[in-house]
């Protein structure tokens, strides 16, 4: 029985291809000539995408040394009159002893630059000697508004003010460079008028200090913020900033130095990613090599970093920069993006012993495989296409993901039919065939498993064992899988095994003032000294103030030292705590945000009764202390800390004054925490509790910041890729003219729930962020896995063959293929989870998920495909027809000599 021959648009695109070669390798040496300037110099670079937050800060100085004369005469006219502003969302104050630290959030269609703009046109008559100031929040720059930070030190005894003053000379010289929009000198000293003598007075504020030599020590420093000009990318600002300290001419003894900067984690990113790409290139060819075939390697080995080309080429005609989240999806695309390329170059393969031309031959072997391939391509656009849907922070900061492997998806299916075709006529089909002792193997290995598949479709005892054995078994897999996924943690954005950075926080429990801050924290440098010893890079104090201190840590590169930064982060915290006087707050850098001390969070509002808020507060703080809570998983945590976080200043949200209780985990999964604890506090307090206090019954708030924003985020992503997950179902049923199989194909998602299950848990990973995003990666590939299965039965149910019939041959001619894509997918992320433990969740996920549904895939899906077309074949000839027909194998149309028997 002679295969059709299948004519269709994709099959005549691949037979173009093959017959213009020549334009073909033209188009492909441009590609990768623009692909590789995109990368060096068309992309600007940076840490995180920048994206729009509108928020604004408000910092007011009013010197008066006590929090409810300012609050009352500046926090309270302040908000009254901002919430009158168009655009206005939420106002925020703080006020303390001698000034107002809040933030005005406005609606998301209007930016932080334009809030800045408003505000500063209404701002009421304030007291004299009152000042105030207005600045956009970028979370993703220095202290929300620089892209550098540049210390100046010197080697001569000077105070704070005398180094201040040679600091801004030093900015001069770094404002004048075409690269940089602006240098400014972060001010130590701010002046005001004291309300009651009426005379200026001159206050420190903050202060800087900086170990560039971990031999040396700390040093005093003022600190000078470097913005970059538009279109200038983080490198090349540090780059021409460098240049310029060392070739300045500075002042006798002052030495001026980069202690902060985006360049150097972009270069490492950069470099893991071309550290991947090379070892992935091997891998792929190795494995292609050892399943298919010398020919089909090199194919694929060319094929990958031309594709990543073509993405690289569209994302910056769309005006993308290379960032973290970037390079994050680039690196996740190798696992997905050799899957077109194999299938086809296998099926090409597949006919080099053909005597017909080698045009025809190409034509017809794309046409077999190119719709399906294009039906599974498109599936996994649709699955990650809910990222462009998540809301908040999250998702502006992470939609250029999904933008990045929707891109790198459609670039791979287009240059498979078109290059891969063209390499097929020249490089697959020509010089004998011949194949590897492994290629043998493999293709032996097929055909036992499809002849297993006969053997199980037999209407007899042993057929019925088999079956039954495969069905069941694949079941228990699932359902094992569903049960180990239940019980693993919850994090959204959990911490990474390690890391490069800390940022150590210090709170000066009894501090008279800054200078007392500043004399407190000489402890904590000899404590991070000796405690980090060799590891140390440098560390440098960015907000040393009146209540304490943050300094951020550069480590030696987490593959060059011993210790990681949790086990770090652990002996810091445990050697600063026993520091008298001193708190402190450890935490590694991340490219996740950055987690709270005290990350649960409960509002008291306290605009009624003040004095009944304030015992609810310290009863309720004293009551979470040691409480435990009981994860799903049966897991027992611990609120180890609870604390009333603004009992020294006067807090209001929209005007409406209210105290805050904070409380602190023994666990790491903070998302799962934080909704126990919520729980847990509403059965601490009651309504009743609460009458019995008189107040009213919506005292109590729950707002946790970043954390309630991301878990939003979380939830609409999940609810978006329900319904992506329906439109596949859709696109599904027009491409295979079915509603049945469609359910039959994404049956087989279940399949890799055991291997993720026990890859997380082996690993320790939780449930998170990370997670999800392999598996809609994973759902792409088991999807695309089970199309090519079907279809190839389909195309033999076409031909006349009966069901069992269909899917063996079907698990023989696509066996390799399906192994292929596997082991390249797996080998490809391997170096991928262990190049950087940020990325091991996602990897691990797609890597154990595809192993286990690849294996059940071949081994139990077989069957039932068998069950469901048995069954539509029985339904058909029960109903005398008028159902159940042969399945469609395409929306392509097929040709035959002959009519094929029981069409």
């Amino acid at each position: 029985m002679s295969r059709p021959a299948r004519r269709s648009f994709i099959g005549s695109i691949a037979s173009r291809s093959a017959r213009h070669a020549h334009v073909v390798v033209v188009a492909w040496l441009a590609l990768l000539a623009l692909g590789g300037f995109a990368y060096l110099r068309g992309l600007g670079q940076e840490g995180f995408p920048v994206v729009n937050l509108p928020f604004v800060s408000v910092r007011a100085t009013y010197l008066v040394d006590d929090p409810e004369t300012v609050d009352a005469e500046i926090a309270v006219p302040l908000t009254e009159v901002f919430l009158e502003a168009d655009g206005v969302t939420t106002v925020f104050t703080r006020a303390s002893a001698n000034g107002v630290n809040g933030f005005v959030d406005f609606e998301s269609s209007m930016t932080a630059e334009e809030g800045v703009a408003i505000l500063e046109g209404i701002v009421p008559q304030l007291p004299p000697g009152a000042t105030i100031e207005f600045d956009p929040i970028e979370p993703t720059k220095y202290l929300n508004r620089f892209d550098l930070l540049v210390s100046v030190t010197s080697d001569r005894s000077l105070d704070a003010a005398e180094l201040q003053r040679l600091a801004e000379e030093v900015a001069e010289s770094i404002a004048d460079l075409t690269t940089v929009d602006g240098a400014t000198v972060i001010p130590s000293f701010r002046s005001g008028v004291d309300p009651e003598t009426g005379a200026e007075s001159i206050r420190q504020t903050s202060f800087s200090r900086v170990a560039l030599d971990p031999a040396e020590g700390f040093v005093d420093s003022a600190l000078i913020g470097v913005s970059a000009a538009p279109t200038v990318d983080a490198i090349e600002l540090r780059d021409t900033v460098d240049d310029a300290l060392v070739n300045g001419t500075f002042a006798a003894g002052i030495e001026a130095d980069i202690t902060a900067s985006l360049a150097d984690g972009i270069e490492t990113q950069r470099d893991n990613l071309e550290a991947n790409l090379i070892e992935g290139l091997v891998a792929v060819s190795l494995v292609g090599l050892l399943v298919i075939g010398w020919r089909t390697a090199l194919v694929t080995a060319v094929f990958m970093p031309t594709t990543l080309a073509a993405t690289l080429v569209v994302l910056w005609a769309m005006g993308e920069t290379l960032n973290t989240i970037t390079l994050f999806a680039l690196i996740l695309t190798l696992g997905l993006l050799v899957d077109d390329a194999i299938v086809i170059a296998e099926a090409i393969d597949a006919h080099h012993d053909d005597e017909r031309p080698r045009i025809d031959i190409v034509r017809d072997a794309v046409a077999s495989v190119g719709l399906a391939s294009l039906a599974g391509t498109l599936t996994t656009v649709l699955v990650f296409c809910p990222m462009l849907f998540v809301s908040g922070v999250l998702g502006q900061f992470i939609r250029v993901m999904p933008i990045t492997v929707i891109v790198t998806l459609l670039a791979s299916l287009v240059l498979s039919v078109t290059m891969v075709s063209a390499a097929g006529r020249a490089v697959l089909l020509g010089g004998t065939r011949g194949r590897s002792p492994s290629a043998r193997l493999v293709q032996r290995s097929g055909d036992a498993l499809a002849g297993l598949v006969r053997v199980g479709a037999r209407p007899s005892l042993t057929g019925v064992v088999v079956s039954s054995a495969a069905i069941y078994l694949s079941i228990a897999a699932a359902v094992t899988g569903v049960v180990l996924l239940g019980r693993l943690d919850f994090d959204v954005f959990p911490r990474s095994e390690d890391s490069n950075g800390l940022v150590v926080e210090l709170d000066v429990e009894t501090a008279d003032g800054v200078a007392g801050v500043e004399s407190a924290t000489r402890e904590a440098d000899r404590v991070v000294l000796d405690e980090l010893g060799t590891d140390l890079v440098r560390a440098l104090y960015v907000d040393g103030s009146s209540r304490g201190a943050a300094v951020l840590v550069d480590l030696v590169p987490y593959d060059q030292r011993e210790a990681t930064a949790p086990e770090l982060v652990e002996r810091l915290e445990a050697r600063l705590d026993a520091v008298p006087g001193l708190r402190a707050s450890v935490s590694q850098v991340d490219p996740a945000p950055a987690p709270s001390e005290y990350p649960f969070a409960v509002q008291i509002d306290a605009s009624a009764d003040p004095i009944a808020a304030e015992r609810l507060a310290a009863d309720l703080a004293e009551q979470l202390r040691g409480q435990t809570l009981t994860r799903p998983n049966g897991r027992v945590a611990t609120i180890v800390d609870a604390i009333l976080s603004n009992g020294d200043a006067i807090t209001r949200d929209d005007g409406v004054r209210y105290l805050e209780v904070r409380a602190s985990f023994d666990g790491d999964d903070v998302s799962g925490l934080l909704e126990l604890a919520q729980e847990r506090t509403r059965e601490l307090v009651t309504d009743d509790d609460l009458g019995e206090r008189g107040l009213p019954a919506d005292t109590l708030s729950f707002d946790f910041g970043q954390e309630t924003e991301n878990a939003e985020g979380f939830a609409s992503a999940t609810r978006a890729l329900f319904v992506a997950l329906g439109a596949m179902l859709v696109l599904l049923a027009v491409q295979f003219r079915s509603i049945v199989q469609p359910l039959l194909i994404v049956s087989a998602i279940p399949f890799a729930t055991l291997g993720v299950g026990l890859g997380l848990r082996l690993t320790g990973n939780p449930l998170s962020f990370f997670v999800m995003i392999g598996l809609i990666g994973l759902i792409g590939i088991v999807v695309n896995n089970t199309i090519l299965l079907v279809d190839a039965a389909n195309q033999e149910r076409a031909l006349g063959a009966e069901p069992a019939d269909a899917i063996s041959r079907a698990v023989a001619r696509r066996f390799r293929p399906l192994l292929a894509t596997t082991a390249t997918s797996v080998v490809g992320l391997a170096p991928l989870a262990l190049a950087d433990p940020f990325w091991e969740p996602m990897a691990v996920t797609i890597m154990v998920g595809l192993v286990s549904s690849t294996a059940l895939v071949v081994t139990a899906f077989p069957f039932y495909y068998v069950l469901v077309e048995s069954g539509r074949v029985a339904v058909s000839r029960r109903l005398g027809g008028r159902v159940g027909r042969r399945p469609q194998t395409s929306m392509s149309t097929t040709v035959t000599d002959s009519e094929p028997p029981g069409a």
